[in-house]
This record gives structure tokens, sequence and C-alpha cells, in this order.
């Protein structure tokens, strides 16, 4: 298993590179494509940074027009929210197609075709993150169960149609 893990960190590492980011770089962005809109602070925490150091790292994919950043002004770091860019989007699922395909041919095989196949349906379900589930209203609650009398006058009118 610990072979697995180096021959995977390595395919990560060649895929980070490919795509010019930095480890945390990439961690955060992957973390503001599953939390789209989120704060500063929740990333930071996600992440086990401090804020500063996740301060830096936003201001890096900024200046790569990777996320932009919104807050209020003289609302200090906490309260600045991280979007990702398409140009954002499209690296974070570059990153993650080169490393699953660098890391399939590491292992050659029939392995390789299922950490091939894993590697798609990993693109395919961060594709999907993007769009939220739609809410469906609440259906009005269903209507009262017929009364015990309803039935007995029927009855009734069942007796008087037969005489």
């Amino acid at each position: 298993m610990e072979r697995v893990m180096q021959v995977y960190n390595r395919a990560k590492n060649y895929a980070m590179k490919k795509v010019d980011l930095s480890g945390p770089e990439l961690s955060l962005l992957a973390e503001a494509v599953r939390h789209p809109g989120e704060t500063l602070q929740f990333l930071a925490e996600k992440l086990s940074l401090t804020l500063n150091a996740a301060s830096d790292v936003v201001a890096s994919l900024v200046e790569k027009g990777m996320v932009s950043e919104k807050g209020p002004k003289g609302g200090g770091k906490k309260k600045v929210r991280v979007s990702v860019t398409k140009k954002g989007r499209v690296t974070k699922l570059q990153a993650s197609e080169l490393a699953w395909m660098a890391f399939a041919r590491a292992l050659g095989g029939a392995a390789s075709v299922a950490i091939a196949v894993a590697g798609l349906i990993n693109t395919l379900s961060s594709i999907l993150d993007r769009w939220r589930p739609v809410t469906v209203p609440e259906l009005p609650p269903d209507p009262p169960a017929p009364r015990k009398r309803a039935k007995k006058r029927k009855a009734k009118a069942k007796k008087k149609a037969r005489a």
C-alpha cells in the first residue's frame, strides 16, 4: 500500500507541475469548487490552515485568475467569500485528470484500466458538484381520510335504492 501511495503522490506532483499549482493552491482550489462562495475562514478551517496562510494562497490564485474574492469593505479576512472562475474549474479538472492518468500509467496492466475509470468517475463527480440539486417545493398534505359517517350514509343510500 505504501508503494501505491508513493506512485499516487508522484502522479499528483506531476499534475500540479503541469498546471502550475502548488499543493496548498490545488487543495484550496478543490475545496472552493466543492463549496462555492464560502468564506475564507471556512476554507482555512477545512484545510487546517491559518487565516493568513489561506489568505496568501487565495491571493496567489487570484493573481493566476483562478478565483475571485468578494467581501464587505473593512470586514476583515474572515468574511471574504471565495468563488472559482471558469479558468479555476478547468485547471482543477485538468489536474485531476492528469493525476489519475499518470497514476494509471504508473501502475500499468489491468489496474490501469480500473484507475482510469475511477479517474473518469472522479472527474464526472467534480463536474456534477457544480450543479446544486433542485429543491422540490413541499407538497400539500394529503386530504383527510373519509369519515365513518360518510360510509354509513352510503350504506343507507344503497339500502333505500334496493327497497
